[in-house]
Formats: C-alpha cells, structure tokens, sequence
C-alpha cells in the first residue's frame, strides 16, 4: 500500500490541454501557478515622409566672352624672385566686370528668348564682396537673388572661378526641394584675361 502511494505521490503530474488551465507562452509561472506576463507587442514606427528630390538641371547653353583690353586686369604674372607665377587682381576688376557680365548674359538669355526677371536661380562665382555688389547692380538684381554665393563667399571665401560650384551646392542643399521642373538658372564665373563664362540651365 504504502509503495503504490509512494509511486502515486512521485509521479509528474501534467495538465491536459483540454483542461482549460491558462497557459502564457506555453507554461504556467512556476511561484504563483498563474501566467507569466506576455510581452506588449511594440508598435511599428511611423515612416518619415520622403523628401522631395531636386530634379536633375539640364544645361541648355553657354556664353564665353574675353575683354583683351582689360588683360593687366586679372591675370598671371611670372615672379622671377620667387620663381612661380602670381595672381594679380586690380582694383578695377569689380568695375570691369560689372559693366561686362550683362553684355554675356543677355547674349545667352536671347538665344532662348529669356530675360533676366525669368530666371530663378543665380550661381555666381564669389569673387569678393565688391565684385559681387557689382554684379547685383548692373543685373538689377537683390541681395536675395544671389544669397547662396553670398552664403558660400561668406563660408569658404573666394575659391576662384571654380565656386560656383559651391554656390549650387548650396541651392541644392538648402532649398532643393523648392526647385521646380522648367525653372531656369545662371552659372556666372570670371577669370583671367579677363574673361567671363555663363551657362544656362533648367530644372
């Protein structure tokens, strides 16, 4: 008798499934006899939404234009005491340039049956905060019109004719999203002998 309870007493006893016994992630809590807690599933973030991309700009055209009267202007000169070349910018370089870059772009801009009040976007080359006051004037343009190459004369200072780049680096990056398909743009650059180099493009 007292083997057959012995027997009884040691064996595992296990709930049948079709008992009813609450179970949680398929067992009972091993202290209480009650369920352990089932984790709360977490909730899927939110996508961000997906910002407007910059269309692609088009270039459409170009216009070079050299001034052989202004070559001690802006130029290279070699220095035979320091045996390299020397950049030599003259103090009329911000007149000269001002009273030459509207012949270059209203050239360019009649090809395409354009004027200036119809472009949007202005890139020009930060060649220093007189040259730059100068384009403004002599294109009838605001401050505002060319706030980028400000931004980037302010930033990087003026890196030669190349910064324009800069200045549509930062079109793009700070208000790309507000470029629109068919917009038209302006890239001005300046360089030595003197000579002036526009292009159009369009969005």
């Amino acid at each position: 008798m007292r083997l057959c309870c012995g027997q009884v007493l040691r064996c595992d006893v296990k709930p049948s499934p079709n008992l009813g016994l609450p179970k949680a992630n398929g067992h009972l809590d091993s202290d209480t006899s009650t369920p352990a807690s089932t984790p709360t599933p977490t909730p899927s973030p939110t996508p961000s939404p997906t910002p407007t991309p910059t269309p692609t700009p088009t270039l459409l055209g170009f216009e070079s234009m050299l001034l052989p009267d202004t070559l001690d202007v802006l130029r290279y000169r070699w220095d035979e005491s320091c045996h390299k070349f020397s950049f030599t910018i003259s103090a009329e370089v911000p007149y000269t340039m001002g009273h030459a870059i509207p012949t270059a772009v209203d050239r360019l801009l009649t090809r395409f049956k354009l004027r200036t009040p119809d472009i949007a976007h202005w890139c020009v080359h930060s060649g220093g905060k007189k040259v730059l006051d100068s384009v403004i004037y002599s294109l009838g343009l605001s401050r505002h019109d060319v706030r980028h190459t400000l931004a980037s004369l302010h930033s990087h200072g003026n890196m030669s004719s190349a910064s324009f780049l800069w200045t549509y680096h930062s079109l793009v990056q700070k208000e790309g999203h507000t470029c629109l398909p068919g917009q038209h743009g302006v890239f001005i650059t300046m360089g030595p002998g003197a000579g002036i180099e526009c292009a159009l493009f369009r969005f």
